[in-house]
């Protein structure tokens, strides 16, 4: 199992959340991935993107982030790109590569490894952006799917989403989703949202919303299951079973 929390950032707003998210994952030894969003200067008029950088600050939280244990993962910015929940198919193939390669410069400029991909914006699908994904990383990762067995392309990666938390979806329904797939030998990616979630992890769980006790709840029970391993660990051990186109 592994487990990445998704839209990675760091703007006053969200801090908090994160906060919560972080103090959780160094008190109980359990640690996520972080797909990392850095900061962008986007005119979205023109498609164009001038600048892909991590302020001062963020270089400094970042670094205690992965001294704590934690992994860092590609997330290109969504500004410009991103609209109504799902990638803006109109933007051009050349601001998709434009993003995509000043993001990993921004990365290797800030000594983090820029070998794994989230697709950003449920993008998965978009022909420029799979191209650009074999071009630049080992393997990319959808934003979600559910548990699909053990993955046969290594730019097709599924998560399970621990988000959608509702009367459909409860939290038992994912913990029961979490286990058939591990006896079944997957490799399940949890995705979460840390700065979305509500209370502080101490409150009632209900089995319907979108808490930071339930998703404490489901990563405990997820991790008793199998250990959470970063994403780099499981894909490095298990990349010669799969077909790498």
């Amino acid at each position: 199992i592994s487990w990445i929390d998704d839209d990675f950032a760091t703007d006053p707003s969200k801090i908090g959340c994160l906060t919560i998210y972080r103090n959780w994952c160094n008190s109980n030894n359990i640690h996520g991935d972080i797909a990392l969003i850095p900061d962008a200067v986007v005119d979205r008029k023109n498609q164009d993107i001038s600048r892909v950088y991590f302020t001062d600050d963020r270089k400094a939280l970042l670094e205690a982030f992965e001294n704590e244990g934690f992994e860092l993962l590609v997330h290109p910015p969504h500004d410009g790109l991103y609209t109504g929940g799902r990638w803006n198919t109109q933007w051009s193939d050349e601001y998709i590569r434009k993003n995509i390669a000043m993001t990993v410069r921004c990365f290797l400029e800030n000594n983090l490894v820029p070998d794994i991909l989230v697709y950003p914006g449920a993008s998965g699908g978009v022909a420029e952006v799979i191209k650009c994904a074999k071009k630049y990383f080992t393997c990319a990762i959808q934003p979600s799917g559910g548990a699909v067995g053990i993955p046969t392309n290594r730019y097709n990666l599924k998560r399970v989403n621990v988000d959608n938390i509702s009367a459909e979806r409860t939290v038992t329904q994912i913990k029961q989703e979490i286990a058939s797939a591990i006896s079944n030998g997957y490799w399940v990616i949890l995705c979460s949202h840390a700065w979305m979630c509500t209370g502080d992890g101490t409150e009632a769980t209900d089995e319907t919303s979108m808490s930071f006790s339930n998703l404490f709840d489901i990563v405990t029970y997820a991790n008793n299951l199998s250990p959470i391993k970063p994403v780099r660990e499981v894909w490095r051990d298990r990349s010669i079973l799969w077909d790498y186109y």
